[in-house]
């Protein structure tokens, strides 16, 4: 039988935790104590509690607010955004970014005299050269008195070792509330992997599901079976080997996280097979704090996404691509670190609970020895992140700083593309999570709820990424050792060129192996983020379609109405079922949506080129276009992504949906409308 190897790596958090609340900058300005925080990421069901030694070392990192841009920021992007503006493409510079979105000088004059005025030595305070923040060295006892507040030491008691800290409300004065963005706490040192663990502090999405098989040579042929750079092509109107010349200001750039490293004989199996060209080429690696490509263990953690990413990238655009490796051997980094080292400022806003920023304590072999790359990257104009989290673990200013970093680089003429998850409604790791309310601790959730509410997955649910969505094949008799979903009987309203590819619907695959473990089309509404302009529109008609479904969704206890006003995700889908891909020597067939984001962001990549050629700019952010445009896209009508108890949870529908968002492209339509 075929063997599922479920991939999960598992994200370690020590001796961390965020604490962050929304400010009101419209509070009177009174000396009272202000309550700046509320417990945002839910753990308390699997979470035990002791007590936290006054003596231990913590730095408490103080972001400083914007300026007020922020407020006009989404109006900014959607000028250089939309080809009807004035500002179309003319893109913002780095520089342009720093000056326009940095603090006022007078909100770290007030904190720092408010910390010296509560007694904290100068000698403890450290500011950050952009004003953005201030770095707090103290312990566990004067912060509890600086801050009015209890702290208490938190372990989860399936893996003890994840340990965190978690203090009640904190509390500034009011006067400090329109100045101060948010603060988290973390100790002054951590412990580094010793090779026996998981790397420390990773945060990797779960999924794509390797599925090895014998594979025959006509049955690797076979796009009805099999997907291929040869099927991508011919499925989406793609042009073959060497359509687009690549123009060398088009540049392409994957994230990857250190320990997750492509094999450099897998690449050359793959471009021998399909694109000879290629062979002996690699990505060109941009490291991130540290970049640690590690070869010591090739298993199918550590090599799986690489592989998949760099095969199918390099194959499609011909072109080089970027490898954005973040972290070292002791710190994994995250998407934070990475956004960092493209925008100076954003150094001031990663946060220790979550984001790799401080060396370790005394420095380690193989360590990265610095604060953080703080704008010492240029971005590549298309970026792809197979990588999926759930908003539930970070707080609302946490995901809105990041968020907001997404848009900056949209400002840039940089399109992100992220991938949409494969648990439906309920994103996260080990099959996703769902939401219970509690009453008495909002937000906190059960792990694999039967009946809950659904659990938006991020960065697809912040609006200035382009999320990418899975579809698979529809067939009457499944390939030997797989199982397909199963047939809703509706057929997509398109014009098709080939027969097989009038059996497209959403992903839903069923793994024969483990019948319990089942691939499904990530996609849902924030709950963070209401829904922008350019996609209000596309919403309101999918709601009027599927009103009667959705009132019986939330009828039991799924969503809010108010959550049904977030954005929606994904925004467009490719296929994400049996890609084929050499791992460890071995042809293996892979799923999930890590694969149709690269592919899709290819799609990109290549318009950029001839954009380029034509003399004109690149995309950018292109969500605009992409919704003013539907007729760039095949609309998937068929299937349904299921979750939280839910089955089905969302349907896939005419126009755009929280499945399959505006269907599939087809490449010469979105290169004749993108690139003219």
């Amino acid at each position: 039988m075929a063997l599922l190897q479920s991939i999960t790596t598992k994200r370690l958090v020590l001796f961390t935790l965020l604490l962050l609340a929304t400010l009101s900058a419209g509070e009177k300005m009174m000396e009272v104590p202000s309550d700046i925080r509320r417990q945002s990421s839910a753990r308390t069901r699997q979470w035990a509690r002791s007590e936290l030694d006054g003596t231990l070392l913590v730095q408490m990192h103080i972001s400083l607010a914007h300026s007020n841009i922020i407020e006009k920021a989404d109006q900014y992007l959607f000028d250089v955004s939309d080809p009807g503006s004035d500002s179309y493409g003319r893109y913002w510079t780095a520089g342009d970014i720093v000056k326009a979105f940095a603090s006022p000088a007078s909100a770290s004059y007030l904190v720092m005299q408010w910390l010296l005025g509560s007694g904290v030595p100068q000698d403890q305070i450290q500011l950050s050269n952009s004003r953005g923040y201030l770095l707090v060295h103290t312990t566990v006892a004067r912060l509890q008195q600086l801050l009015s507040t209890t702290c208490h030491l938190q372990k989860k008691t399936s893996r003890p070792e994840h340990t965190e800290i978690v203090c009640q409300s904190l509390h500034i004065p009011s006067s400090l509330a329109s100045f101060i963005e948010y603060v988290s706490i973390s100790p002054r040192s951590l412990q580094p992997w010793d090779g026996t663990n998981n790397p420390s502090h990773s945060a990797v999405k779960r999924a794509p599901a390797a599925v090895p098989h014998s594979f025959s040579t006509r049955s690797i042929q076979d796009c009805h079976t099999y997907t291929s750079p040869p099927c991508l092509r011919e499925l989406y109107n793609m042009p073959s080997a060497g359509g687009v010349p690549p123009h060398v200001n088009s540049s392409f750039g994957v994230y990857g996280q250190s320990y997750m490293t492509w094999l450099a004989d897998d690449l050359d199996r793959f471009f021998g097979k399909y694109e000879p060209e290629l062979v002996g080429q690699r990505p060109l690696v941009e490291p991130i704090d540290g970049g640690y490509l590690q070869t010591l263990y090739n298993n199918t953690v550590f090599n799986l996404e690489s592989d998949l990413d760099f095969q199918y990238a390099m194959s499609l655009t011909r072109q080089n691509v970027t490898n954005i490796q973040v972290g070292d051997r002791y710190l994994t980094g995250d998407v934070n670190n990475m956004l960092a080292a493209f925008d100076k400022y954003y150094c001031d806003a990663l946060d220790p609970a979550f984001d790799s920023i401080y060396p370790l304590d005394p420095p380690l072999p193989g360590s990265y020895d610095k604060t953080s790359d703080c704008g010492t990257v240029d971005p590549p104009k298309v970026i792809s992140i197979s990588f999926n989290w759930q908003e539930i673990d970070f707080s609302p200013e946490y995901l809105k700083r990041q968020c907001l970093e997404m848009l900056k680089l949209g400002l840039m003429g940089v399109t992100v593309v992220v991938s949409s998850g494969d648990t439906g409604p309920q994103s996260g790791t080990d099959g996703g999570t769902c939401i219970l309310e509690d009453p008495l601790n909002p937000l906190s959730f059960t792990k694999n709820a039967t009946a809950a509410g659904f659990n938006p997955g991020w960065p697809s649910s912040c609006p200035w990424v382009t999320s990418v969505g899975g579809t698979q094949r529809r067939m009457s008799t499944p390939p030997q050792g797989e199982t397909s979903s199963h047939d809703t009987g509706v057929r997509r309203d398109t014009n098709v060129k080939k027969p097989w590819q009038e059996n497209e619907e959403s992903l839903r695959h069923v793994t024969p192996s483990f019948p319990n473990v089942t691939l499904t089309s990530g996609g849902g509404f924030s709950r963070h983020f209401p829904a922008p302009a350019y996609q209000r529109a596309a919403l309101s008609s999918y709601k009027e379609l599927e009103g009667a479904h959705l009132r019986n969704l939330a009828a039991a206890g799924h969503y809010t109405a108010s959550a049904m006003a977030g954005r929606g995700y994904p925004d467009v889908s490719v296929l994400a079922s049996a890609y084929l891909i050499y791992l460890h020597g071995q042809l293996t067939s892979v799923y999930g949506t890590s694969a149709s984001a690269p592919v899709f962001a290819s799609m990109i990549a290549m318009i950029n080129s001839e954009r380029l050629h034509a003399g004109k700019q690149t995309m950018g952010f292109v969500n605009p276009v992409l919704y003013a445009h539907p007729e760039m896209f095949n609309d998937i009508t068929a299937g349904s992504n299921m979750g939280c108890g839910a089955d089905p949870a969302f349907e896939a529908a005419k126009g755009w949906d929280p499945v399959t968002g505006m269907g599939t492209p087809d490449f010469e339509k979105l290169r004749k409308i993108l690139v003219g």
